[in-house]
């Protein structure tokens, strides 16, 4: 279609944004001052800050972890960066069989030190953890049924037990081993962190179990071997070939396993790759990870990270809603505070993400990258989903979307799906119901895309407009459940909710819909350019 940024409609719509956004932004900071009445309830909540003479809101417990362990999370970095692995990586490169092997190697043991240094003794009880599933898959693989069964059995069994026992304690185990409690490290809470590592679990044990159905499925009509199990393989070329193509069955192995698991850049938040994409990748080095881009990537985190300090500084919106200071709030203002707090949550995540993504990438690992979009470029939930965690997301497709039906049964499965992320991220009921209103939106845009995605209604000169109407009321929804699920739970959103609801509330929210309207035309238009 013609381009709409130089129509009168558009030039309407610029107005809009610049009247719009700096009143924003201005009402946002001043909320955020000491001359507020409410200053006073949530000032406890904020630290030294050194940026424009104002304090900090570094009240997000997350972030906070992040930002306070940095130092060492780069130094980890540089030790991965230097380590004799990458010379590896270089010199395979140029064979067609490169060894594996040796970085691997290389690259398990300067993991396990690292994660030693951050777990102390409890990382004794991760192996363990993770040797009893590798037995599972060594065990069951194959098993038609049975086997993804008795993984998924254990590993979402294992993390109810984690959340249960709160990491456990040796001296529970036998009061013999009670000395090992002693050094737990410089983060004593590492089940927080093995969420992660189940899902790799379950992708080396399901990996693992395809590659052995593969090989004992009758041979192809010209009489010739599973092309997985040739010696000289032909090199996976992009990403998905990585992903679905199974390794050679001797690289199904106990090191090559806790290497997977253990790999320090992506342990502790990911991006998540599986099992046969991070061998693939080791055996021939991806020529996506190149320096330049290497580069240009850490200089785009390092502008993450100053915006961020940026926002912590200027807006005390995560502070305000832990301490529920909404007292005397207009409408208009309490939906800024919950706005900003989800823009929090989106850029604390992105900059976790980029910082591990950028890790792998000085190591030469090619890694998905999750946030895509801003949070803010999005109308649609299942889009939202596949932008937001795109790793995660890819995970569930190939691991549990999938073997339950896929597209066919998809009303059917994203309850079992997001029930299952809800329970992963953190057994609460607040993210139960997240996942279910999110199950909730899902339902009907499946529906109504199904009946009016088609002519004739895709050629009515105003589809577009009909779209955006819509698109309204799934921001709105989507912006409800995230509220509920990341940021202020069930109490905070029905609190919101009932002093914005109200008459002064209906002028704010007829406004707020407006121009809502008119950034879901911009987004329509930015994907019709990139289409174009």
């Amino acid at each position: 279609k013609p381009p709409l940024w130089h129509t009168r409609e558009f030039y309407v719509y610029y107005v809009a944004f610049v009247v719009v956004l700096p009143y924003m932004f201005y009402a946002g900071y001043n909320l955020s001052s000491d001359q507020h009445p409410n200053y006073e309830v949530y000032k406890g909540q904020l630290t030294e800050g050194w940026l424009f003479g104002r304090q900090i809101d570094n009240s997000d417990t997350q972030y906070r972890g992040f930002r306070d362990h940095l130092p060492l999370l780069s130094l980890g970095m540089a030790a991965f960066a230097t380590s004799p692995s990458n010379l590896f990586a270089t010199a395979s490169s140029r064979f067609r069989w490169p060894r594996v092997i040796p970085r691997i190697y290389i690259s398990l043991s300067l993991s396990l030190v690292f994660l030693y240094v951050v777990f102390g003794n409890s990382l004794l009880i991760i192996v363990t953890l993770t040797l009893i599933n590798y037995i599972l898959a060594r065990c069951l693989g194959g098993i038609p049924y049975v086997g993804p069964i008795i993984f998924w059995v254990y590993n979402v069994g294992m993390l109810l037990l984690n959340e249960t026992y709160r990491g456990y304690r040796f001296a529970h185990l036998h009061p013999a081993l009670a000395p090992l409690d002693h050094n737990r490290g410089i983060m004593t809470r590492w089940d927080v962190f093995f969420n992660i590592t189940m899902l790799r679990m379950v992708s080396f044990a399901m990996d693992y179990h395809w590659k052995l159905q593969a090989d004992r499925a009758p041979l192809t009509k010209t009489g010739g071997t599973s092309p997985s199990t040739w010696h000289d393989h032909p090199a996976p070329l992009t990403d998905r070939d990585r992903i679905t193509q199974s390794c050679p069955l001797a690289d199904y192995n106990i090191f090559h396993y806790w290497g997977y698991l253990f790999y320090a850049p992506l342990y502790f938040a990911g991006p998540i790759i599986s099992f046969n994409n991070f061998i693939w990748q080791h055996r021939f080095p991806s020529t996506e990870v190149a320096a330049r881009s290497t580069m240009l990537y850490g200089l785009r985190l390092a502008g993450s990270l100053f915006t961020m300090e940026c926002m912590q500084h200027l807006f005390y919106a995560m502070a305000i809603a832990h301490t529920k200071a909404w007292s005397g709030l207009t409408p208009f203002q309490i939906s800024l505070v919950a706005y900003l707090n989800l823009k929090f949550i989106w850029l604390k995540l992105m900059i976790m993400w980029r910082f591990f993504r950028f890790w792998a990438m000085c190591d030469g690992l090619e890694v998905p990258e999750n946030m895509r979009r801003c949070m803010t470029n999005n109308y649609s939930v299942q889009s939202f989903w596949r932008d937001w965690h795109c790793s995660l997301n890819r995970w569930l497709v190939r691991y549990l979307y999938i073997p339950l039906g896929g597209r066919k049964y998809s009303v059917y499965n994203i309850w079992v799906v997001f029930t299952f992320v809800a329970i992963w991220h953190d057994i609460s009921l607040h993210l139960l119901a997240w996942a279910w209103l999110i199950c909730l939106i899902i339902v009907p845009e499946l529906g109504l895309t199904f009946v009016f995605n088609r002519p004739p209604y895709t050629t009515h000169p105003y589809f577009r407009h009909f779209c955006a109407a819509g698109c309204v009321l799934n921001i709105f929804l989507m912006m409800i459940a995230n509220l509920v699920g990341f940021a202020v739970g069930v109490d905070g959103v029905q609190t919101m909710l009932s002093q914005i609801v109200c008459l002064q509330g209906v002028a704010f929210i007829s406004i707020t819909m407006v121009c809502v309207f008119i950034l879901v035309q911009v987004m329509f238009e930015i994907r019709e350019e990139e289409y174009r």
